[in-house]
């Protein structure tokens, strides 16, 4: 390649590196609630009490987490319907 040649353009990402991205954040997101609600009830030091902050904390992330995915889920499937639907 000489020097007054660009580099090729690299393609967009396909539709799943979207997907691939927000399953690891739904992932690091359970993750960080999950270590907040062990935290929280003191399970990390053999010992369980149970605070109504580390039961918010599990079921947030429970939450945020299936959000995530059933969003993008939701997502292609429209995409796919837009697809099928002659113009």
């Amino acid at each position: 390649m000489s020097r007054d040649e660009s580099p090729p353009l690299r393609p967009a990402p396909g539709p799943r590196a979207l997907d691939i991205t927000i399953y690891v954040a739904a992932a690091v997101v359970f993750g960080i609630c999950f270590y907040a609600f062990l935290l929280g009830s003191e399970i990390l030091d053999s010992d369980f009490k149970s605070d109504p902050i580390a039961w918010y904390f599990l079921a947030k992330g429970v939450f945020c987490s299936l959000s995530l995915i059933l969003s993008v889920r939701v997502l292609r499937a429209v995409e796919r319907l837009f697809r099928a639907t002659p113009s």
